[in-house]
C-alpha cells in the first residue's frame, strides 16, 4: 500500500512539473507578441488563460482560454517539445529571459497623459462574436475620415492626433494594436479598430465612431480623451 501511494505521488509530481514547464514556454511565447503581461513563472491562471483568449482572437481560433492542439499549433509549441523532468530533477526557474513590456508611455507628452490604462475586461461571451469580415474596410487616412460625424471631426488636429495617441495606447495595451503609437491614422490603426470593433460588438467599420469612442473611454472627459473644455 505504502509502495503504491509513493508511485502516486511522485507521478503526480513529475506529471505538475511538466506542466508548469509547459505554461512556461507558453507564457513566455504570449509575453514576446505582446498578449501576456505578467510574470513567467509557469503557474497559469486567470492571467495567462486571458492572454491565450487574446491571441486566440486575434488568430481567428476557438475562443476558449485553454491550450488545446489548434492554439499549440499556431503558437508553434509541441507538448513533445517540451521536456517532462524527471522527479528528481530540481527547479531552477525558467531558461527564457522576460522581455520588458513595451509601454507607450515613453512617447512625447501631449496634452493629457494616456499613460495609466487598465487593462480592459475579456468579454463574457466568446460565442457571440463576429467572425474577420470577408471584406475588410478600407484604410482611412485623415482625421476627418477616421472621427466622421463625430463631435472630434472638426476639432483641432492637435486635439485628434492626441485623441488617436490615446486609443491606439489602448488598444495596443489590449493586444489589437501592433506597430508605432504615433497619433496618426494608417493601415495598422484601421486593422486594429476593426478587431477591437469585432470583440466588443459594434458595427465594424474601421472608423471611430461614437460607440467605439465610448468603448474606448475617449470622450472629453473619460479616461482617454481630453479634458471636457479643451474638446472643440
Amino acid at each position: 500500500m505504502k509502495n503504491a501511494l509513493l508511485i502516486f505521488l511522485v507521478a503526480w509530481v513529475a506529471n505538475s512539473l511538466w506542466a508548469d514547464d509547459l505554461t512556461r514556454v507558453i507564457q513566455q511565447r504570449l509575453k514576446d507578441q505582446g498578449y501576456y503581461y505578467g510574470e513567467v513563472d509557469g503557474r497559469g491562471g486567470e492571467e495567462t488563460s486571458a492572454a491565450i483568449r487574446r491571441f486566440q482572437i486575434r488568430h481567428g481560433l476557438q475562443v476558449t482560454g485553454q491550450l488545446d492542439d489548434e492554439t499549440l499549433q499556431s503558437l508553434d509549441v509541441s507538448r513533445k517539445s517540451v521536456a517532462r523532468p524527471s522527479p528528481g530533477d530540481q527547479e531552477n526557474g525558467s531558461s527564457f529571459g522576460d522581455r520588458a513590456n513595451e509601454d507607450y508611455g515613453t512617447q512625447a507628452p501631449r496634452q493629457y497623459d494616456p499613460r495609466t490604462l487598465p487593462q480592459p475586461e475579456e468579454p463574457n461571451n466568446y460565442s457571440q462574436m463576429q467572425p474577420p469580415p470577408s471584406a475588410a474596410p478600407r484604410v482611412l487616412t485623415s482625421f476627418q475620415q477616421l472621427f466622421a460625424a463625430t463631435i472630434y471631426e472638426r476639432s483641432p488636429a492637435q486635439i485628434q492626433e492626441n485623441v488617436l495617441y490615446a486609443v491606439q495606447g489602448e488598444l495596443m495595451r489590449s493586444g489589437f494594436f501592433r506597430s508605432v503609437i504615433n497619433g496618426r491614422p494608417g493601415p495598422a490603426t484601421t486593422e486594429a479598430i476593426v478587431r477591437f470593433q469585432q470583440e466588443a460588438g459594434l458595427t465594424v467599420n474601421g472608423r471611430l465612431d461614437g460607440e467605439t469612442l465610448n468603448a474606448l473611454q475617449a470622450f472629453p472627459g473619460q479616461r482617454n480623451g481630453p479634458p471636457e473644455e479643451g474638446s472643440r
